[in-house]
């Protein structure tokens, strides 16, 4: 079932990717348009301000780790932000019909290309309400209901008193990463005997 949702939420961002580069380049709607971009502009400056935030340390219920798709995903954003950059500068010289939204798109590349250096790794745990959160799972798990967790290099095992097991994979941890890791859930948890680190 979660394969169907993940290939319906892929489905749906291509759609939103398609409709807003249509409504980009028509000259109607020009307010939906202005809207899009400013939403858009404003995620990525959001985005930039929570990563800023962690590294600031003003997250104290959340940890973050390496996974086998950070560097990719990093030079990805780069490029991503490059090809914006580009294209904003070439539509502000040579096509007077976006001169007036060119500036948002060079701003949004630069923004862009700088977040890309201080890319935090894509891993996240983080305790929220007596909870545990993983990233890229939609369940979470009652820290005090906890059994056993297990930290491997590929992935983070959570087993609950009720046999429910969380699983986070495709990462790529260290034996740095794995003991920062094992004393935030010490820290989260109150309990150290449940946690079983294998990265040596």
């Amino acid at each position: 079932m979660n394969k169907y949702k993940n290939d319906f939420k892929d489905i749906f961002q291509l759609t939103g990717v398609i409709i807003t580069i249509c409504l980009l380049s028509s000259d109607k709607f020009d307010l939906l348009k202005k809207a899009l971009i400013f939403l858009w502009l404003g995620a990525i400056v959001l985005s930039f301000l929570d990563d800023m935030m962690f590294r600031f340390r003003l997250k104290k219920h959340e940890i973050r780790y390496p996974t086998i798709n950070d560097i990719s995903f990093k030079y990805s954003k780069r490029g991503f932000g490059l090809i914006t950059l580009a294209l904003s500068v070439l539509c502000w010289l040579w096509i007077e019909a976006f001169q007036e939204m060119a500036p948002i798109g060079i701003a949004a590349g630069v923004l862009i290309i700088i977040a890309s250096m201080f890319d935090l790794p894509g891993g996240t745990m983080r305790f929220k309400s007596d909870n545990i959160k993983l990233s890229g799972i939609p369940e979470k798990i009652g820290k005090d209901s906890i059994k056993m967790i297990e930290i491997e290099e590929s992935q983070i095992v959570l087993i609950d008193s009720s046999s429910k097991v969380l699983k986070q994979e495709r990462l790529k941890l260290d034996p740095i990463a794995a003991l920062a890791i094992e004393q935030f859930l010490t820290t989260g948890i109150g309990y150290k005997g449940i946690i079983k680190n294998k990265v040596r």
